[in-house]
């Protein structure tokens, strides 16, 4: 937790790049780093089950990083919002997670699960699994 506040407070000053990095690529590891560190907030925040801590810092992880979005930070958020019986936006984020995993993977597993866990919550039924990827063209309509 230290480690991530620390790297929040000196981003702008202690990221060591070289001196010739262009702007946009500093702006875009600057936001990564950000998002990292928000994400590992959130992360303890959920491990000691402050579910409103956690919430903001993981929804700040997501919104910074549209660069490399992360289908782990997506799944907690999911997680997070299940604690806190906000079962629709915990589907997003589950649908979110789910689609930012590679086919088969320990998170697109778990995504699932989540995913399916909601819907049974919920009553409504849980949205198919997204195919493969394919070259097949969409069926028609």
């Amino acid at each position: 937790m230290a480690d991530a506040q620390r790297a929040l407070k000196t981003i702008d000053t202690a990221l060591d790049l070289p001196p010739n990095t262009p702007p946009a690529q500093v702006e875009n590891a600057k936001k990564l780093l950000t998002s990292m560190a928000w994400a590992a907030i959130g992360t303890v925040e959920l491990s000691r089950s402050n579910y409103s801590a956690a919430e903001t810092a993981l929804r700040k992880a997501v919104d910074i990083n549209t660069i490399q979005p992360d289908a782990v930070t997506w799944l907690r958020l999911s997680v997070v919002l299940d604690h806190e019986k906000n079962y629709s936006e915990a589907m997003k984020a589950a649908n979110r997670a789910l689609e930012l995993s590679p086919v088969g993977s320990p998170q697109a597993t778990l995504a699932q699960q989540e995913r399916d866990r909601l819907a049974k919550l919920t009553g409504a039924p849980a949205p198919a699994s997204p195919p493969a990827t394919s070259n097949a063209p969409p069926p028609p309509r």
